[in-house]
Order: structure tokens, then C-alpha cells, then sequence
């Protein structure tokens, strides 16, 4: 049996699709897991992570932010790793900045397109941090 160029094309979009359906039901047990705690624990969490309660659950509902952040950042070639040991302050603004992205779905595009080399795009509301964080520029 022979495998076709489209056979591969299909294969991709199924895998993709699988992983994005898998993110998701993930990121909406961890809201409701994070919406069941009592109010102090939220609250006492959210202190804990230097976040508001409202950027907390925001962060917790939001993987699709946290996964283009993590592509994002493979493409300029920034250690996220390291950015959360040694600037966890600059994560957490980061992160908070691509929950708030109303861009994703372009970012999405341009990365699966391969328009994203070294230099995250002007719109992207991180730019300016993975500039300053790549190690090539």
C-alpha cells in the first residue's frame, strides 16, 4: 500500500485536530477545577502566582495562548524554560499578554504557514520580549 502525499496531508490535519480537541477538553477541566476551589483558595492562589483572580482564570482557561506562546518562542528561539526559572515575572506577562492576544488565530496561521523565523510580528503583543530574549538578534 502506497501512501500519497495527500494521505500525509490528512494524517497532519486529523493529528492536529486530535491535539487541539485534547487541549481543550484539558484547559476547560482545569477551569472547572480551578472554579470549584473555595473563593479564599482561589484567591490565596492567585496571590501565590503574583496574578489577580481574574488573570488567573483567565490563564486557566486559555491554552490556546499558552500553546502559540510556547511555538512563538521555539521560533525566535527563546528558552521559555529559563525565562520562568530566572524572569518568572516576565513569564507570567508573557503568558497573561497571549491570553489576551485578540491575534491567535493569525499567529496560528503564520507559524503553520512558516511566516514566523527568529522575529515574532508586530502584532503579536510579546514582540518586543522575544526580541530582547532571542539570542540571535
Amino acid at each position: 500500500m502506497n501512501i500519497t502525499h495527500a494521505d500525509e496531508e490528512i494524517s497532519r490535519l486529523v493529528g492536529r485536530a486530535v491535539a487541539w480537541w485534547r487541549d481543550r477538553v484539558e484547559a476547560q477541566a482545569q477551569a472547572r477545577e480551578l472554579a470549584d476551589l473555595p473563593p479564599q483558595d482561589r484567591a490565596d492562589l492567585a496571590r501565590d502566582l503574583a496574578l489577580t483572580p481574574a488573570d488567573l482564570d483567565l490563564l486557566a482557561r486559555d491554552a490556546r495562548g499558552g500553546m502559540l506562546m510556547e511555538r512563538m518562542a521555539r521560533a525566535c528561539e527563546v528558552d521559555l524554560g529559563e525565562v520562568r526559572r530566572t524572569m518568572p515575572d516576565v513569564s507570567r506577562h508573557m503568558a497573561l499578554g497571549c491570553a489576551r492576544c485578540g491575534d491567535k488565530t493569525r499567529c496560528r496561521h503564520d507559524m503553520d504557514a512558516g511566516l514566523v523565523d527568529l522575529v515574532a510580528p508586530d502584532y503579536c503583543p510579546n514582540a518586543a520580549t522575544f526580541r530582547e530574549l532571542s539570542p540571535r538578534l
